[in-house]
């Protein structure tokens, strides 16, 4: 299993990270960090695919590398996000039809709780990425992702 660098100090998200990622094949992750942002920015993450030495080769310069940051200021939190997780289509008042976005808001109510729903969002890119899991890499599926992440984390203080 693959070790979380954390230097959030958020125990209880890294705890629940790890619950969800153990039952995936971790071998090509290179490193897993959770870290610490304090100035204005709520959260970020980020997938890095890995990196052939050139290309055709067989040999890579890294593999998976997933950071996810949150800030972890207490006075900072709840904040309250709207993400996009999927499109629909409407009837026009003309007769046509378009599409529009699904979004769906939620509120975060402490860095725990964004720290879980990054993750999850990440994690899904490399899963995804990996083919560990079907469907598109894209950004709404990856928001759903993290949004159930949330979800089964807050089913789980009950």
């Amino acid at each position: 299993m693959i070790k979380i660098i954390d230097k959030t100090g958020l125990d209880e998200a890294v705890e629940f990270i790890y619950s969800q990622i153990q039952h995936w094949d971790t071998s090509k992750i290179d490193w897993f960090k959770c870290l610490p942002l304090n100035k204005r920015v709520p959260l970020h993450g980020r997938c890095t695919y890995p990196k052939r030495i050139r290309k055709g080769s067989r040999k890579f310069l890294h593999q998976y590398q997933i950071r996810c940051s949150v800030n972890v200021r207490e006075d900072y939190w709840p904040r309250r996000f709207g993400w996009f997780i999927g499109t629909k289509t409407v009837k026009l008042g003309s007769g046509g039809s378009a599409w529009t976005w699904i979004e769906e808001e939620v509120v975060y109510h402490s860095a725990v709780e964004a720290l879980i729903w990054v993750a999850g969002h990440e994690c899904y890119h490399w899963l995804r990425h990996s083919r560990q899991i079907p469907g598109k890499n894209t950004q709404c599926q990856a928001n759903k992702f993290g949004l159930n992440w949330l979800y089964r984390f807050r089913e789980s203080k009950i």
